[in-house]
């Protein structure tokens, strides 16, 4: 889909649409490039609100968004780690070894989601060392972005009001037993 390149360019420009300065990485885009669009607008230096807000982020083209939307999620705070217990194949491509932007092999990525299915992982470590990158390859990054438990769910539901249907959005946060319902959105079908 990508080549290294644009996927850098891509990362870049995320990076900076979510940092507060207003300095542009090598490859990415601040107001000085916004500013320059029809309509004008301004990065948006701050965390998104919503995965659409990838839409407006420089180097992220329509496909690259579709492709995309149904694998990423914007949350409203900081979130734990990726569960290695539930993560769809399509999630653990985002996973590879420290310093390398390549995704991992979807052969892979489907071979733990099958594995999982017959034995679950004992744990992190035991995850990682199914990762089987190659020999001193270093995969020390991974450990803190992996996770066995999930804390952020999204529930969708489609309603029928009036005759007219609406898909119903709501963010829900778990943590010490209780649910908190951290946002909720709506939208004619």
């Amino acid at each position: 889909m990508l080549g290294q390149q644009e996927a850098v360019a891509v990362m870049q420009s995320i990076r900076d649409w979510l940092d507060a300065n207003t300095l542009p990485e090598m490859y990415g885009a601040e107001d000085d490039y916004y500013l320059g669009q029809t309509p004008a607008y301004r990065a948006g230096n701050r965390e998104m609100a919503s995965v659409s807000e990838l839409r407006a982020v420089a180097n992220v083209t329509p496909e690259l968004y579709r492709a995309l939307a149904p694998w990423v999620t914007a949350l409203p705070r900081e979130v734990g780690a990726l569960n290695i217990h539930t993560a769809p194949a399509q999630v653990l491509r985002s996973l590879n070894a420290d310093d390398d932007l390549t995704p991992m092999d979807p052969t892979l990525a489907e071979a733990l989601v099958s594995r999982r299915k017959e034995t679950p992982f004992e744990g992190i470590d035991d995850f990682i060392a199914q990762l089987n990158f190659g020999e001193g390859v270093s995969t020390s990054g991974l450990s803190g972005v992996l996770g066995e438990r999930s804390e952020w769910f999204l529930m969708t539901a489609v309603v029928e009001v009036a005759d007219r249907n609406a898909h119903l959005y709501s963010v829900l946060h778990r943590s010490s037993g209780q649910v908190e319902v951290v946002a909720r959105s709506g939208g004619e079908l």
